[in-house]
């Protein structure tokens, strides 16, 4: 089927909460104030370890010494500080209830997401060095004692999932991306005011939902999925059973019956799932395939397992399904493609797929059933609406 449009991707001290840092001033002023944290930085590191009223009078005797006129000595002082006892330009970020993700492409660029929309922010570190101590303390908040490895995925105490990427493979400095629960699991009908869908594909949803139709939940990075599975599990009655695999806490359902199963990183991914699928759950959801897995899913699905909520990437319906099919035959060993497609076939009665429309808001951008299994592949109509 053609491909739906989307709708218009230092020194040790002890921890203390820092100073809020005023909002930064770009272009050359901003490599002048950068100059002088990294040499604060390095000047600091030679005294060894200072106490948090010791560090501060250091660091004003340092900005005095070094900071050129027109430079404002007493943003330095706190900027140097909240490099030096936290996370620099992220302590401010955290505290701030409307960013929902913060994404640092490398330490002077900084992107965050407010309701739904992705935006430079006028925050950044001053130096690599400054941002590899920041994730020095994210890796310690989380019970981690070590920066070695590439990539490191964890959990903060407030429930917000870090994703950190170290030199070599993030070749511009750290590279970091925080994503924030929702401190309100968002219910279809707030979806549908926040614009990300019609009243009418709300009652489609939340009739799949009611039914027990299996539904495979399509679409981009960062493009809602795993938000609208959220708010899809309002839907689902508190009798019920409800076993969820995935791994950064951000999907819960309602009630108390509901178990979470952590969802291994690589070959862990497939034991996973059939613990989970051992806990003879009433609804299953995942979130996100990535790999061998796939064969485990679809094989439960077609058996019998119904209500299923599974979330995929694709930026499309027919790219999703490939990608699942492809997964699904990675891990089948010797089985052949048309027993593979039939299993597909027979796993899902609906998709909805979500996407970013040109001003970066998370929408709906279509809803789909499953009608059969196809020459070509596997045959979706849109559904009426």
């Amino acid at each position: 089927p053609a491909r739906p449009a989307p709708a218009p991707a230092a020194a040790a001290v002890p921890a203390r909460k820092p100073a809020a840092v005023p909002a930064r001033p770009v272009g050359g002023r901003r490599s002048k104030q950068n100059d002088v944290l990294r040499e604060v930085a390095l000047r600091l590191a030679s005294r060894g370890a200072l106490l948090d009223g010791a560090l501060e009078a250091a660091v004003q005797e340092i900005v005095h010494a070094i900071a050129p006129n027109g430079l404002e000595s007493e943003v330095l002082v706190r900027e140097a500080v909240v490099e030096a006892t936290g996370l620099g330009p992220l302590d401010d970020l955290l505290a701030d209830e409307s960013v929902r993700e913060i994404q640092i492409a490398r330490p002077d660029r900084i992107l965050v997401d407010r309701g739904g929309r992705v935006a430079p922010s006028d925050r950044s570190f001053s130096s690599a060095y400054a941002a590899t101590r920041a994730v020095e303390r994210l890796l310690d908040r989380a019970g981690r004692r070590s920066v070695s490895g590439a990539v490191h995925d964890l959990v903060l105490d407030d429930g917000t999932h870090a994703t950190i990427v170290m030199p070599p493979v993030a070749a511009r400095g750290p590279a970091i991306l925080l994503r924030r629960p929702d401190p309100e699991k968002a219910e279809l009908e707030q979806l549908t005011r926040r614009g990300m869908m019609t009243p009418a594909h709300q009652e489609v949803l939340a009739g799949v939902v009611s039914s027990r139709r299996n539904l495979l939940v399509c679409g981009g990075a960062g493009s809602g999925r795993t938000t609208l599975a959220n708010a899809l599990l309002g839907g689902v009655s508190h009798d019920e059973r409800v076993v969820i695999v995935e791994s950064g806490g951000a999907i819960e359902a309602r009630g108390d019956r509901w178990i979470q199963i952590a969802l291994g990183l690589g070959d862990q991914a497939r034991p996973s799932l059939q613990a989970a699928l051992r806990l003879r759950p009433d609804r299953l959801v995942l979130d996100e395939v990535r790999g061998v897995e796939a064969f485990d899913l679809l094989a439960a699905l077609s058996a019998g397992h119904g209500g299923a909520i599974v979330v995929s990437g694709g930026l499309g319906v027919p790219d999703a399904l490939v990608r699942l099919e492809a997964l699904a035959r990675l891990g089948t060993g010797s089985v052949d493609v048309a027993a593979v497609r039939d299993l597909l076939g027979r796993s899902f009665h609906a998709i909805a797929q979500t996407a970013r429309d040109d001003n970066g808001q998370i929408v709906l951008a279509g809803l789909y059933e499953v009608s059969g299994v196809g020459a070509d592949g596997i045959d979706v109509v849109p559904m009426e609406v």
